[in-house]
């Protein structure tokens, strides 16, 4: 992968995919547009019951680790579905956010 550099020159991380293959009609980063879906999405949420935040909170989560076991799979394509469940288990045992 390439390497990221910030305006001030210093490497920042690796590049992706989505940033490296712009996308037809991809939309850049707008403050007026952010803070629009962020009270767009605190609308949704307020108007959501404890149990319906609970069960995205669920989906959410298992996304997550079906995303991260998509991607160890690409990036280790010779492991077993084993292997790829423990890596995921460990990676999200000792996850810290």
């Amino acid at each position: 992968m390439n390497a990221l550099v910030n305006h001030e020159g210093h490497k920042s991380g690796y590049a992706t995919y989505w940033e490296l293959t712009p996308l037809p009609g991809r939309i850049i980063c707008d403050m007026d547009k952010d803070t629009t879906m962020k009270t767009e999405a605190q609308r949704v949420l307020q108007a959501m019951s404890p149990a319906q935040k609970l069960r995205a909170a669920e989906r959410l989560y298992h996304s997550a680790r079906q995303l991260k076991a998509a991607a160890l799979r690409a990036e280790h394509p010779d492991w077993t579905d084993e292997a790829i469940r423990q890596a995921v288990r460990m990676i999200f045992l000792y996850a810290r956010s």
